[in-house]
């Protein structure tokens, strides 16, 4: 593969990736509504202190057996979000791993490769912590997937649905694990 093919092959993926999370986020029917909680944040700041959120009432689970059905589909769901977070994130990894071990690239090229794998992985161990940090609030479940200018969270739905107290919490864990804003972190109920 020559030097010219790889970058395009490397362009190609992170665009993809790009397209994946920007279509998961506009086909979201719940977006609308998290986009004006996310933008009162500055006021639910004052109102949500740390011990407010260290209180938090955890998003409880679903009771009758329709609702255990649809929860099976809704995890199916994000294990599908899942799954396609890690192919796309594998495949650029592997491109970059190629550009690297090519001998014919030059030290610059290679160094490019090296930071933007670095990039990759550094999304990764944040992506796994705050995901972590996420289900210890007591969420059952959910995604989240870190782009350059913004954080997808995906969650199961609760019997309440998507509440400023959910936005809170879910702002205060991903603003910790990242440096992007309030105002670019979308949370969106897995249907």
């Amino acid at each position: 593969m020559t030097i010219k093919k790889r970058h395009w092959a490397l362009a190609g993926l992170v665009l993809a990736l790009g397209t994946a999370v920007y279509l998961n986020w506009q086909f979201s029917p719940s977006t609308e509504y998290v986009q004006s909680a996310a933008d009162t944040s500055a006021s639910q700041e004052e109102y949500f202190g740390d011990a407010a959120l260290a209180g938090a009432t955890p998003v409880e689970a679903p009771t009758s057996s329709s609702d255990t059905v649809s929860a099976a589909a809704q995890t199916d769901s994000l294990e599908k979000f899942r799954g396609e977070r890690t192919t796309a994130r594998n495949e650029a990894l592997a491109t970059l791993q190629d550009i690297i071990d090519d001998a014919s690239l030059s030290d610059s090229e290679k160094s490019a490769a090296v930071t933007a794998a670095a990039q990759i992985a550094k999304r990764m161990e944040a992506e796994s912590a705050a995901e972590a940090l996420i289900k210890a609030k007591g969420f059952k479940d959910c995604v989240v997937i870190i782009s350059d200018s913004q954080v997808n969270v995906i969650l199961l739905p609760s019997g309440n649905g998507i509440d400023a107290s959910t936005v809170a919490i879910i702002q205060d864990i991903v603003m910790g694990q990242t440096e992007i804003s309030p105002s670019a972190i979308k949370i969106i109920e897995a249907k």
